[in-house]
């Protein structure tokens, strides 16, 4: 099969970081590259799983703005009253 090139730009020392682990397994960087796009073609799917680590979640949501409150009594999230829409009481009624 002809092949082709694909150029990657990245910061030298993580080049070198990676170089360093790689090499450890007997491999070189590309052959990395190469293993990961081969597993996710064949995968059909990226061959790890991607997450928000809980820390960094946690520091996004105190970031933003309270939206509400707990209501203790009843455990429920209670939204600001100018965000009612009495149209949603409808729903309501057929219970």
């Amino acid at each position: 099969m002809p092949q082709t090139s694909i150029t990657l730009r990245t910061e030298s020392e993580f080049k070198e970081q990676c170089d360093a682990l790689f090499s450890r397994f007997g491999i070189s960087t590309i052959a990395a590259i190469n293993m990961f796009l081969h597993q996710a073609v064949m995968e059909q799917a990226i061959p790890f799983k991607i997450e928000v680590k809980e820390d960094h979640l946690a520091r996004t949501v105190s970031k933003l703005p309270e939206a509400g409150r707990l209501d203790s009594k009843t455990g429920l999230y209670v939204l600001p009253k100018e965000w009612d829409n009495p149209e949603d009481d409808i729903y309501d009624k057929l219970i």
